[in-house]
């Protein structure tokens, strides 16, 4: 994200450039558009992108009686307990489900990280805390150091050692990259190897199809030499032709609606991707709120989530703990932009 850059000045604004091009700015997905936004105008493009689903090994599920994947986080608590095996000692030989505690979880609970101007860093919200307490009725259930010391001896993901190759972990939430590296590391074990959206809450189906999405970024830096010929060359990554080959390359979603349909992409990883171009479609994808705190609110949540999980602090203690650390260098950005 661009958001403390641009804030500096170091940017040029994009708008006039697409006005005076006529670049098709509506074909871009909506969501991974905000995330070069500041201010109300636009410091950058995205380019290709990156969604979140639930993997699940389907044999794994099959022999626990299993014939479809959990859609809610309910569902997603009661597979866990029936995959998860461990000996008298508290041990695991499998997991059941490896949570991934924050803010893209958070989003699936109806999260959101700040207000609509911009103004506010909003992380003390009740889809926040409905998350944590999930994921502290999770890990309640379990030794957490047992699982962390099970987690210690698990080979990549991206590789024939993963531990949801090796039959150690059943589900978890990853990003469709992950795809590419089964696909080339352990093409044998893609065909146990599945994803869908990830869970939403029991009787929120408002908020089915929630899910992160980010992507790289293209931006031109302020005083460049010839700011029309740099454009160019962002219209030209932009553009279909270029954002595909390097989708082929390395399966991900591209930036451009238009690609989402594209038929090779979508049946890449023995069809498996069509579930993330899907997603990335979908009205409820969300991104990391683009500011010049940015950087900031993303090391504080990943801080004080770490000591919520660990019981060193209650939910609500370590969001309000995020709100007052990042809340003032907000409010320093905005009261200079005032003076501006």
């Amino acid at each position: 994200m661009c958001g403390t850059w641009a804030a500096n000045g170091l940017l040029t604004e994009l708008d006039p450039l697409i006005e005076k091009t006529g670049f098709d700015i509506d074909n871009v997905v909506p969501a991974l558009l905000e995330q070069g936004k500041l201010d109300g105008k636009t410091w950058s493009l995205p380019w290709t992108g990156a969604t979140y689903e639930l993997y699940y090994n389907n044999k794994m599920l099959a022999e626990a009686g299993f014939d479809a994947p959990p859609e809610t986080w309910d569902e997603v608590m009661d597979y866990h307990k029936a995959l998860t095996k461990s000996d008298d000692a508290g041990s695991f030989s499998q997991l059941g489900m490896l949570v991934s505690p924050g803010y893209a979880m958070a989003f699936t609970f109806g999260a959101e990280l700040m207000n609509a101007e911009r103004t506010e860093v909003t992380p003390v919200s009740d889809g926040f805390i409905e998350a944590l307490e999930w994921c502290l009725d999770y890990y309640g259930r379990y030794d957490i150091e047992q699982i962390d010391l099970f987690k210690a001896g698990w080979g990549s993901f991206s590789t024939s050692e993963s531990p949801m190759i090796k039959r150690q972990l059943a589900m978890r939430m990853d990003g469709e990259y992950r795809l590419g590296y089964i696909e080339r590391n352990a093409p044998d074990a893609l065909d146990d190897i599945d994803l869908v959206m990830q869970p939403y809450p029991a009787g929120r189906e408002e908020l089915k199809g929630s899910s992160e999405t980010g992507a790289a970024h293209i931006y031109i830096p302020k005083g460049v030499k010839d700011v029309d010929l740099s454009w160019s060359f962002v219209e030209h990554l932009m553009s279909d032709e270029c954002t595909l080959l390097w989708c082929y390359l390395f399966p991900c979603p591209s930036q451009n609606l238009s690609s989402l349909r594209d038929e090779k992409l979508r049946t890449m990883a023995r069809g498996k991707m069509a579930v993330a171009m899907d997603i990335q479609e979908h009205p409820n994808l969300k991104v990391f709120p683009n500011s010049p705190v940015a950087s900031e609110y993303m090391d504080a949540l990943g801080e004080e989530v770490d000591l919520i999980i660990h019981g060193q602090k209650t939910p609500e203690e370590g969001l309000a703990a995020v709100r007052d650390r990042v809340q003032p260098q907000l409010d320093l950005y905005l009261a200079k932009r005032r003076v501006s």
